[in-house]
């Protein structure tokens, strides 16, 4: 049986403080007062393959998220986290 991989990317990201969400500086319908209101946060990069991902999570959420799903970190990184699945690895 195969073990569950997770290879999450994380970068450093602008944050909008009142909203929580990640500002892309680059689009046109961003302000400066957008961008005045922001810092920047390590977030993990969305990932289709990744449910955990959805939303550019913080790495603490993003952490948790795979716990719930009986993931645990093999590495972490300031640009890489890697996570598998501990159940899969008892069925193996």
């Amino acid at each position: 049986m195969a073990i569950g991989i997770h290879i999450a990317h994380v970068a450093l990201m602008n944050v909008n403080l009142k909203t929580g969400l990640v500002i892309n500086k680059n689009s046109a319908s961003t302000s400066i007062n957008d961008m005045l209101e922001t810092e920047k946060q390590h977030r993990v990069i969305y990932n289709p393959e990744i449910p955990s991902t959805t939303g550019n999570p913080t790495t603490e959420q993003y952490l948790k998220n795979e716990a719930q799903q009986n993931y645990v970190v093999r590495y972490f990184g300031q640009h890489l986290i890697v996570t598998y699945n501990k159940s899969d690895e008892n069925a193996a």
